[in-house]
């Protein structure tokens, strides 16, 4: 049953890819804009471009939102823009879908079936506006989630670095994605030790 679940699955998601997305990006309201940011990141040191030097400059500080600009500039510097664009949309969209399923095989595999409902989420009007940032700091919380239960079956270094570095990636996808992840392992941490704490009066218990 798990099998053919995981096979339907990976079929929908191919067929959405290919139907929607492949043939050329979908217009989004801030999608060129976010086009036109890498782009200036790719160029801006150009002699062909003094404009650009005198009223732009670079700052790649600790900032929600710079994931979409480095994925962006690292793809338009090997494929053409529409290709680049597309293969964001594509992650904006499969990546929230594919990281809530590996979510839930964590915490119950029964349940699995159940991330085909977290399309709506991804296709909406937050993806149409062209809030990629937004869409892949979904994905990023559903992975924190995910890892997290990992590390709470097996606790160790690696896997506690593991939770701690996608808490990251959700940081710099978007603030949204990083509130949603630190709170949800949070909760999660409380009804463990509230738990724990009725069943044997030993907080300890749940770790």
């Amino acid at each position: 049953m798990e099998r053919w679940v995981y096979r339907t699955f990976v079929v929908g998601l191919m067929l959405l890819v290919a139907i929607l997305i492949a043939p050329h990006p979908i217009a989004t309201n801030d999608g060129p804009v976010h086009l036109a940011f890498s782009n200036l990141m790719v160029t801006l040191h150009q002699p062909g471009h003094p404009l650009q030097q005198k009223a732009y400059y670079i700052s790649l500080g600790p900032y929600p939102n710079l994931t979409i600009y480095i994925l962006l500039d690292s793809l338009i510097r090997v494929v053409p823009p529409d290709i680049a664009e597309s293969v964001i949309q594509i992650l904006s969209i499969v990546g929230p879908i594919a990281a809530c399923y590996f979510a839930l095989g964590m915490i119950n595999p029964r349940n699995v079936w159940l991330a085909v409902f977290l399309l709506p989420l991804s296709l909406n009007q937050t993806f149409f506006l062209g809030l990629y940032n937004h869409c892949i700091s979904i994905a990023a919380f559903f992975l924190a989630i995910a890892t997290y239960y990992w590390m709470l079956k097996a606790p160790s270094f690696a896997r506690a670095a593991a939770v701690s570095g996608l808490l990251i990636l959700a940081f710099f996808s978007h603030a949204s994605g990083f509130i949603m992840a630190f709170a949800g392992i949070a909760t999660i941490s409380a009804i463990l030790a509230t738990r724990s704490y009725f069943r044997s009066r030993d907080l300890r218990a749940c770790y």
